[in-house]
């Protein structure tokens, strides 16, 4: 699956439970984007950072080290729950993944050029 098809998948009106192009993906929500959803999709994107924190914090508690153990599973699936909102979010005012990919390497390589002729 590429970007595009995960935000077409994210953003088509619920088909029966899952999508026409992947039948094997279950969609819990239907979504009708529009600027207005995007207050609760900001904070479920929010939220769903949180959980990715919360993931690593266990594995720093858990294990009593600032290193990879943790729960690399459920960080897995934590950061789709976060991609899902970002593309809800995006679709809300129009964007795609490649809009937000490019404007951010676009923004990092503004602040490298600047930081190199200083």
């Amino acid at each position: 699956m590429n970007s595009k098809d995960y935000q077409a998948w994210v953003t088509e009106p619920a088909s029966g439970g899952g999508s026409r192009k992947f039948p094997g993906l279950r969609r819990t929500r239907s979504l009708t984007m529009n600027a207005s959803r995007a207050p609760g999709l900001a904070l479920g994107l929010a939220g769903e950072a949180g959980e990715v924190a919360d993931v690593i914090k266990k594995g720093i508690r858990d294990h009593n080290t600032l290193g990879f153990d943790f729960n690399q599973a459920a960080l897995l699936l934590e950061l789709g729950d976060v991609l899902w909102y970002l593309v809800g979010l995006a679709d809300s005012f129009g964007w795609t993944l490649e809009d937000i990919m490019q404007a951010n390497f676009d923004k990092i390589e503004s602040r490298r050029a600047q930081k190199a002729g200083a």
